[in-house]
C-alpha cells in the first residue's frame, strides 16, 4: 500500500509477499526485501530475497535465491550484503548465519566466508572496508565474539575488533542496530554492558580499537531502565543520533519514547516531539530524512499502531499520519511494523497488519510507500572517501565515494590532488602514479551534488616514495664466472628508433665460462625538470636486461617510457648515462660500467 507523503492518503502502490520481510534496504530505484518468504510481487517465486520496483511494486528480474532465512540486509555501492540463516539437524539444533555479497544489478552471489554461530544477525553495516555485525551470537568463524563483530570486505576474515556486550548469545546482550559514523560505531539493543563497561542499551564504540567511548546516555522509565530491549531504533543523520524505544526520560530530561544526541558534544539536543496526546510511549518505528522524523506509537487499548511525522527542527507534528490495524492473530495481538526504509520518494514498511488508513491490506505483509512530495536536503559527508592501492610509481590507486546523506541521493565527481593542488585532467575515480608524483602526497576530493546543493570531502593523503618501483630482477645466469662486459657493449645508434628505443649490441667473450647477463639503466646525465612545475632531478628513462651466450653477439634495446619519449621529443637531444651492470653466481662484486653520450630524439 502506498501513501502520499504530504497528506497520508492512499495511492495505487501495493506489494504481496507471502511472509513478512525481516529486512528492507534501498538500492537505486528498487527496495531489497529479505525474510522467510517464497514469493513476491505477487506470485513471483523469490526465495528469501527480492527486489521490488519502487514505481510498479512488482518484483524485478533480480533473483539471487539464497537458502535459509534472510535476517539482515544492507546496501553499499553496487553490492548488497545479506545475512542468511540455516539450522543444523543435530539436537539441539544450532543456527548458523552466512554473509553473502550479491551484485545489485546482476544478482550474482559470492559467499564472503564468515560463519556466525548463534540465533541471529540482526544488523549489518558497511564502513571503512569492513562489515559490522550485530545480533545474538557467540562466535564468528570459530573465534569468540559476543553479539558484535566485524569482518573485512576483501577476504571475509574476522578482525580483532571485539567490544562484546556481556554474555555471548544472551538476550541480555543482544545488539539490534549497528550504525557506523566516521571513526565511531553506534550500537543499540538489550545489553547492559559493552567491553566490560556499563552501558544501558546504547553505546558508542571506537571503530578501530573496539573500546567504548565516554558517551553513556541514561534512558529511564517506560521499561527503558529495567528492560533495555525496549530500545529498538537507532538512526545516525549527519551529526545527530536519534534513539527510539520505551522511555520517558533521557539524561534526566523528559523525552517520550524518542530522543536525539549531538555526536560532537555527546549532549542531548533540545528536540522533543510533542507526543503527549498519543496513547503509548513505545516507538516501534523511527525513520529520519528530509527534515522529518517518522515515529510510531502503539495503542494498548485497541492494539493499533500509528505512524506520525514530526519536524526535526521544531518537534511539531507535520499533519501526516497513518493508522495500522492488527491481524487479530492471538500470537501477534498488536499491529506491528517490523522493518522499514526511507527513500527520496517515500516510506516503505513491512509488518503484521490487516488495514492501513481503513484500506484493506489482505495479505499477511505489505509494503507501504509515501508519495513523491519530499523536502530536498543538501549532501553531507558522514564517512570520508578512502584511497586504496600501493602509492608507488606505476601503480593504480582507487578512490571510494565515502558515505553521504542527502535527498535526493547525490551524484559524485572526483578530483585527484597533489600536495593539496588539483592535478589537471585527473577526474576519474582511479589514478596511475607517475614520476611527477614522486616525493609528494596524493589525495582524492569527492564532490557530491543534488537539487538541494553540493558539498565536497577529501580522503586522507598518501605519500609517494621518491624511489621508483625497482624493475624485476634479471634471470639468474648459470653457475660459473661471469666476465665483466666492459668494452663488449656497442651503441648501434645514438638516435631513438621510431618505436622509441635505444639499440644496443652485446658481445660475450668466447672465453667466458657462462653466459654474460646483466642490466642496462638509461638516465639523464644531469638533473632536469620533467615538467614546468616539477623539481629538477635525475630522470630514469628506461631499463632493460640482457643474456648472451659465450662467444655470441646479441642485439637488444632499452625501451623509453612514454613520458621519457615525450621529454626527449620536446628537448630534441640531451646528455645521458648508460649504466651496464653485470652480476652472477661466479663473482663476488658486480661489474658496473657507465657510458656518457648525447641521445637524440627520433627524426
Amino acid at each position: 500500500m502506498a501513501f502520499d507523503r504530504a497528506t497520508g492518503a492512499t495511492t495505487a502502490f501495493s506489494v504481496d509477499v507471502n511472509a513478512v520481510p525481516y529486512a528492507l534496504a534501498v538500492s537505486g530505484a528498487q527496495i531489497i526485501a529479505g525474510g522467510d518468504f517464497t514469493s513476491a510481487g505477487p506470485w513471483t517465486p523469490r526465495n528469501t530475497l527480492a527486489a521490488i520496483d519502487t514505481t510498479t511494486g512488482a518484483a524485478t528480474a533480480w533473483n539471487p535465491s539464497l537458502p535459509g532465512t534472510t535476517s539482515a540486509v544492507t546496501v553499499s555501492g553496487s553490492k548488497v550484503y545479506v545475512a542468511h540463516q540455516s539450522k543444523t539437524v543435530n539436537f539441539p539444533p544450532q543456527t548458523h548465519t552466512s554473509i553473502a555479497v550479491v551484485d545489485a544489478t546482476s544478482g550474482s552471489v559470492s559467499d564472503l566466508g564468515p560463519d556466525v554461530l548463534g540465533p541471529t544477525v540482526d544488523s549489518l553495516a558497511v564502513a571503512g572496508g569492513v562489515i559490522y555485525l550485530g545480533g545474538l551470537f557467540t562466535s564468528v568463524s570459530g573465534q569468540p565474539r559476543a553479539n558484535l563483530a566485524s569482518v573485512t570486505i576483501a577476504t571475509g576474515a574476522v578482525t580483532s575488533w571485539t567490544p562484546g556486550t556481556g554474555a555471548a548469545g544472551s538476550q541480555n546482550g543482544r545488539v539490534v542496530n549497528v550504525a557506523p559514523a566516521g571513526s565511531t560505531v553506534y550500537v543499540e539493543g538489550s545489553f547492559v554492558s559493552v567491553g566490560g563497561m556499563a552501558r544501558n542499551g546504547l553505546a558508542a564504540i571506537d571503530g578501530t580499537s573496539g573500546i567504548p567511548t565516554s558517551w553513556n546516555p541514561h534512558l529511564t522509565g517506560g521499561g527503558g531502565a529495567s528492560n533495555p530491549s525496549y530500545l529498538t531504533n537507532l538512526v545516525v543523520s549527519g551529526t545527530t543520533v536519534y534513539v527510539g524505544g520505551a522511555f520517558d526520560t533521557a539524561d534526566g530530561q523528559p523525552r517520550v519514547g524518542v530522543a536525539s544526541f549531538d555526536t560532537q558534544t555527546n549532549q542531548i539536543t533540545p528536540w522533543n516531539p510533542q507526543r503527549q496526546l498519543e496513547p503509548s510511549l513505545f516507538s516501534e518505528a523511527l525513520l529520519v530524512g528530509s527534515g522529518v522524523a517518522y515515529l510510531s506509537s502503539r495503542n494498548s487499548v485497541d492494539q493499533t499502531t500509528t505512524l506520525t511525522a514530526y519536524d526535526t527542527a521544531t518537534g511539531q507534528p507535520t499533519g501526516w499520519q497513518i493508522q495500522v490495524n492488527p491481524t487479530g492473530n492471538i500470537a501477534e495481538p498488536f499491529a506491528s511494523l517490523w522493518t522499514y526504509a526511507l527513500t527520496s520518494d517515500g516510506i516503505y514498511v513491512a509488518g503484521s497488519f490487516t488495514h492501513m488508513n481503513g484500506q484493506n491490506v489482505s495479505n499477511y505483509a505489505r509494503f507501504a510507500v509515501s508519495g513523491t512530495t519530499v523536502r530536498a536536503t543538501a549532501p553531507a559527508s558522514t564517512i570520508a572517501p578512502e584511497i586504496t592501492g600501493s602509492p608507488t610509481i606505476g601503480a593504480s590507486l582507487s578512490c571510494s565515494t565515502g558515505t553521504w546523506s542527502g535527498v535526493p541521493p547525490p551524484t559524485f565527481g572526483f578530483q585527484w590532488m597533489r600536495d593539496g593542488s588539483p592535478i589537471a585532467g585527473e577526474v576519474a575515480s582511479s589514478h596511475v602514479v607517475t614520476g611527477d608524483d614522486a616525493g609528494h602526497t596524493l589525495a582524492c576530493r569527492v564532490s557530491a551534488s543534488n537539487s538541494a546543493g553540493s558539498a565536497s570531502a577529501s580522503s586522507p593523503a598518501v605519500a609517494v616514495s621518491q624511489t621508483p618501483t625497482p624493475p624485476p630482477p634479471p634471470p639468474k645466469p648459470p653457475i660459473g664466472n661471469v666476465p665483466p662486459v666492459k668494452g663488449a657493449v656497442t651503441i648501434i645508434a645514438k638516435t631513438l628508433t621510431a618505436s622509441g628505443a635505444l639499440q644496443l649490441k652485446v658481445t660475450c667473450p668466447a672465453t667466458a665460462k657462462s653466459a654474460c647477463s646483466g642490466t642496462f639503466s638509461l638516465a639523464t646525465a644531469k638533473k632536469i625538470k620533467a615538467t614546468k612545475r616539477a623539481k629538477a632531478k635525475v630522470v630514469v628513462l628506461g631499463r632493460a636486461t640482457f643474456h648472451v651466450a659465450p662467444g655470441k653477439t646479441g642485439k637488444t634495446h632499452v625501451k623509453l617510457s612514454k613520458s621519457a619519449r615525450q621529454l626527449l621529443a620536446r628537448l630534441g637531444s640531451m646528455p645521458v648515462h648508460l649504466t651496464t651492470t653485470t652480476s652472477g653466481a661466479g663473482i663476488t662484486t658486480a661489474s658496473v660500467v657507465t657510458t656518457t653520450f648525447t641521445l637524440h630524439a627520433h627524426r
